[in-house]
């Protein structure tokens, strides 16, 4: 287990952010593809075998460890926000100081040696697997990606202005424990088991679309970024006598709604998630909302739905 411990000027530096980050995408769909738990990774990387690309792939893959050490330097931390060109050239732009400090924990081979070394040619050839990566793994789902990331940040933000900090920080996700004013990781993390020490500089949130379990990136300055899996919306409504009884009494639709709306949602992310159209999942959470299941507000352009006490409650099937 690792245990932050975050200050009060922590505290205050917390961010969450909105978009994806097309690089830890990546490495997380390394990960399970070392791991060998993700039969859909598993075929997308025959296909780009068959096409001849994956040796393209493999100066990045070997840097990934399924839960052992992988260098931070590939997940740089703050200067792309979410641009995968932009964070292509901050990896390759890594001073010699940082290649070499964070390489000292792979295994040394003679590609590693010279990655440490700055070589050019071992840095091109490291990009160009991080950006085949990106491209055979996270971008056909990229767009899906953004949304349920951008409705966890919207939950967020719910959580902080109408339940506090408390409350935000205590339901990440199930690899993460908050036991104020520590932050306690019970999954495996490459920085293995201990205490880390923050003092100050902050903490940025990062949901993933591609990650199953929490992970943290640490900068050579700056804070710390520690990435969580974000929960399918769709799958919200507990499991089996909870979410048929829920059908029974609203429906089944409207009872998917209630689902997808548990983490924030718009009208047209309902609507693109269940299959059905804007006006009709616009009606029922206007029913939904009569039935102070569900509140609505203005958000720009968009209308975010999102549950009321009373609508956790009888998706949790505490009622």
């Amino acid at each position: 287990m690792l245990r932050l411990h975050l200050t009060v000027a922590d505290l205050a530096r917390v961010v969450v952010r909105a978009v994806p980050d097309p690089l830890l995408e990546a490495q997380y769909a390394m990960r399970a593809l070392r791991g060998g738990t993700d039969e859909r990774l598993r075929r997308r990387y025959h296909r780009l075998v068959d096409h001849g690309l994956g040796g393209a792939l493999r100066p990045a893959l070997c840097l990934v460890s399924v839960y052992g050490y992988t260098p931070d330097f590939l997940t740089p931390v703050t200067g792309h926000h979410g641009d995968l060109d932009a964070g292509i050239e901050a990896v390759r732009a890594t001073p010699r100081h940082r290649l070499r400090a964070d390489l000292a924990g792979v295994r040394d081979t003679a590609y590693s040696r010279r990655l440490a070394d700055g070589d050019p040619a071992a840095l091109t050839a490291l990009t160009r697997g991080l950006r085949t990566a990106y491209e055979a793994f996270v971008a056909p789902e990229a767009d899906q990606a953004a949304r349920r990331i951008a409705a966890e940040r919207a939950a967020r933000v719910r959580d902080l202005t109408e339940e506090g900090l408390h409350r935000m920080l205590g339901s990440l996700c199930r690899d993460i424990v908050w036991r104020p004013p520590v932050l306690e990781l019970t999954c495996p993390v490459d920085s293995g088991d201990g205490d880390l020490h923050l003092g100050g500089r902050g903490i940025v949130l990062q949901p993933t679309f591609v990650g199953r379990d929490a992970m943290i990136t640490a900068g050579a300055d700056g804070p710390l970024v520690l990435s969580y899996p974000v929960a399918d919306p769709a799958e919200g409504a507990a499991d089996g006598a909870v979410a048929d009884g829920l059908a029974d009494a609203l429906g089944r639709t409207r009872s998917r709604v209630l689902a997808a709306v548990r983490y924030g949602a718009t009208t047209s992310q309902i609507a693109g998630r269940l299959g059905i159209s804007a006006a009709s999942a616009s009606e029922h959470a206007r029913v939904l909302r009569r039935a102070r299941l569900v509140t609505t507000r203005r958000l720009g352009p968009a209308t975010l739905h999102t549950l009321t006490p009373l609508g956790h409650a009888l998706l949790d099937g505490h009622i």
